[in-house]
C-alpha cells in the first residue's frame, strides 16, 4: 500500500498521522498536532511495520486508515492565520 504524502491516516485506536517521505526511504507518520518538522511518531519498516524509536508495534501499514484530509504544510497554515 502506497501512502499519500500529508494525508492523515487513523490508527486503529484513533490515534491520527500525517504521512511524510522519511530520510531513510519509506515513509514517516507524525502528529499532527506537532506538526511535520518535530521528529516523527512512527516509521514505517520495509516489512510494513510501524515501529516506534526503532521497537516493533503492532500496527502495520494495513491498519493504517485514510480519513480523507490533508494537512497544510505549517507555511500555508501560517498564512491562512
Amino acid at each position: 500500500m502506497s501512502l499519500k504524502l500529508d494525508n492523515v491516516y487513523e490508527l486503529p485506536d484513533g490515534h491520527e498521522l500525517v504521512a511524510r517521505k522519511a530520510e531513510c526511504g519509506g515513509y514517516a507518520l507524525h502528529d499532527p498536532m506537532r506538526g511535520v518538522a518535530a521528529a516523527p511518531t512512527y516509521l514505517i519498516a520495509a516489512s510494513g511495520r510501524l515501529l516506534s524509536w526503532s521497537h516493533k508495534t503492532s500496527w502495520t501499514q494495513e491498519d493504517l486508515r485514510d480519513t480523507g484530509r490533508l494537512l497544510l504544510p505549517e507555511i500555508e497554515r501560517l498564512v491562512l492565520l
